[in-house]
C-alpha cells in the first residue's frame, strides 16, 4: 500500500471521510463463546483486514486508522480481556511488525507490544506484503464486462502474483517465531482473509471484469492456503474467515459483509475490505476457535 500517495490514500485513509452510519452498529454484539482458557492478556497484530481501518467509530490511532469495532476488540470485548492491546495498522507489512509503521506518524514496531505473559496473539498479514490493493487498483475498469480481461494473466501467461504469494510463505515462519520468541506461552491464530468477489464478478456493480474478479479471488485464496500451511507447519492456528463470509462477498448487495471495488457507502470506505458486519463475522469466527 506504500507505492504511491494514492495507494496509501485508498488502502487506510478513509476514516475523515467515513459517514456516522457505522455508528449504529458499534453495539451489535457477536454470538456467544467460552474459550477453553481464560485468557488475560491478549495482543492483535495485523493489517487493515484487522485493523478495521475507516470503520467508525476509530480507536483514536490515528496514524493506522484502527476501528473500535474491528474484530480484536470484538473477540476482547466478548471475552472481557482485562489486558488487550490492538497494535494493528492500516498499511502494515511483515516488516512493521519489528519496524516503526503508520503514516503520516509512524508507530512502534508491533511486535514491541508482546510480553513474556501474552497468552493469545492473532495475526492477520500478508495482504500488503503480495501487493493486494495494488492489485485490485490495476484491475478496476468501468466498461467491464463479463469477458473483459484487464489485469488477470492470459491463460497460460506468467501468474506473477501468484509467485510473489508462494515466494512470501516463508515469511510466515519468521513471524510465528518471532511472536514465540517474545511471548512463549502464547496461543497464536493466524488469521485468514475474508472472501472477496464471487467467481466472474458482477460487472455493472462492481467496476472489474469477469476474469479480472475470478483471478483476484483465486489470489486472496491463494494466500490463505499459503498461510495455513506454514500456520500448521509451525504448531500455530489458521482461522479460516474465507468460508463464513463466501455468501457475502462484495456483489452479494445487502447481505455483503465486504466493501466493493469502489467503495459505495459511508459506513466503511476501504475497497475489497470486511465492513462492520464482516467484522463481527470474524470475531464470531475466531471466538468459535477459541472454544478449542
Amino acid at each position: 500500500m506504500r507505492a504511491t500517495v494514492g495507494i496509501q490514500m485508498w488502502g487506510r485513509r478513509f476514516a475523515v471521510a467515513a459517514g456516522a452510519a457505522a455508528l449504529a452498529v458499534a453495539g451489535v454484539g457477536v454470538a456467544d463463546a467460552t474459550p477453553a482458557k481464560t485468557i488475560t492478556n491478549y495482543v492483535a497484530l495485523g493489517d487493515s483486514y484487522a485493523a478495521g481501518t475507516a470503520i467508525l467509530p476509530m480507536s483514536g490511532k490515528g496514524e493506522c486508522g484502527t476501528s473500535a469495532i474491528n474484530y480484536p476488540s470484538l473477540v476482547a470485548k466478548k471475552l472481557r480481556i482485562k489486558n488487550f492491546t490492538d497494535v494493528t495498522c492500516g498499511g502494515a507489512k511483515v516488516a512493521d511488525f519489528t519496524g516503526r509503521q503508520g503514516f503520516p506518524s509512524p508507530a512502534p514496531p508491533q511486535f514491541a507490544a508482546l510480553r513474556k505473559n501474552t497468552e493469545l496473539v492473532t495475526v492477520g498479514i500478508g495482504g500488503n506484503d503480495i501487493h493486494l490493493v495494488e492489485l485490485t487498483a490495476s484491475c478496476i475498469n468501468p466498461a467491464a464486462t463479463a469477458t473483459s480481461r484487464q489485469c488477470a494473466p492470459r491463460p497460460g501467461g506468467r501468474d506473477k502474483v501468484g509467485a510473489t504469494i508462494n515466494a512470501f510463505g516463508p515469511k510466515y515462519d519468521k513471524v510465528i517465531a518471532g511472536v514465540r520468541e517474545r511471548s512463549p506461552k502464547a496461543r497464536i491464530l493466524l488469521v485468514g482473509y475474508p472472501y472477496g468477489i464471487r467467481p466472474g464478478g458482477c460487472p455493472g456493480r462492481q467496476p472489474m471484469g469477469g476474469p479480472d474478479a475470478t483471478y483476484i479471488q483465486d489470489k486472496i485464496s491463494q494466500l490463505n492456503r499459503v498461510m495455513k500451511v506454514r500456520a500448521e507447519a509451525n504448531g500455530a492456528e489458521y482461522v479460516d474467515i474465507e468460508t463464513p463470509t463466501k455468501k457475502h462477498e462484495a456483489c452479494s448487495g445487502s447481505q455483503s459483509q465486504m466493501v466493493g471495488v469502489l467503495p459505495t457507502d459511508t459506513q466503511s470506505l476501504t475497497p475489497l475490505h470486511p465492513n462492520a458486519a464482516g467484522q463481527r463475522t470474524m470475531a464470531a469466527t475466531v471466538l468459535k476457535t477459541l472454544e478449542n
